[in-house]
């Protein structure tokens, strides 16, 4: 008899924590947004890329950008503003207090910095973004 109570009460928790595993579909329409970056001809070796939605506040898809490539799998549809974080070490180093560490600049030009206006269609092509 306890046996019995020990397994269903094994076989219960097996069941409510294999269901809550696995991927989650997004709650919002999306699409897989996928592309390249470079800046003056260089690929972006790592950075951040997030896609911001204009019409739904607060609605944020983001990836990683690794050598020059990103892909975000549920980028929400519609009129967006991509963020795009990219930082590259200048060799040098800074030294504060006792500490020394790499000098990182942001690579982003200027005019980029505050984002870049973009629609994300169910049926999209690769994004490539290619800054001078």
């Amino acid at each position: 008899m306890k046996n019995t109570r020990l397994f269903n009460l094994i076989l219960t928790c097996s069941i409510i924590i294999s269901s809550g595993c696995g991927e989650s579909t997004p709650v919002f329409p999306s699409a897989k947004l996928e592309g390249s970056i470079s800046i003056k001809g260089e690929a972006v070796q790592k950075g951040n890329l997030q896609v911001i939605s204009k019409e739904k506040v607060g609605l944020i898809a983001q990836g990683p950008i690794t050598d020059g490539k990103f892909m975000i799998p549920d980028a929400p549809l519609g009129e967006v503003t991509i963020i795009v974080q990219a930082t590259k070490a200048t060799g040098k180093m800074i030294k504060e207090y006792s500490s020394e560490f790499p000098e990182v600049i942001n690579i982003v030009p200027n005019s980029y910095q505050q984002g870049i206006p973009f629609t994300v269609k169910k049926e999209g092509g690769p994004l490539v973004l290619e800054w001078k």
